[in-house]
């Protein structure tokens, strides 16, 4: 049951990196309302694939992967022989 244990872990990561995006776009957006520079115009790239779509998808994969880990990381624990 060890692929239990790393699968977990993968999908914490995955979710974690979900989350540092849009908090990073979120920041890049403050940064240009504030007339600040910005390092790379995320709301262009955003623009290009569809911004509403692409931050609902990143908060669906954010919300699934950490939801898919509890289960797994649940279904290890239970499963684990001690």
């Amino acid at each position: 049951m060890n692929v239990l244990f790393w699968l977990s872990i993968g999908l914490w990561l995955l979710a974690l990196v979900c989350y540092a995006t849009i908090l990073s776009a979120s920041e890049q957006l403050h940064r240009k309302g504030a007339g600040m520079s910005t390092f790379a115009s995320f709301e262009t790239l955003l623009r290009r694939v569809g911004g509403a779509r692409a931050r609902r998808y990143l908060y669906r994969t954010v919300v699934g992967s950490a939801v898919g880990a509890m289960l797994t990381g649940g279904l290890y624990l239970l499963s684990r022989p001690d």
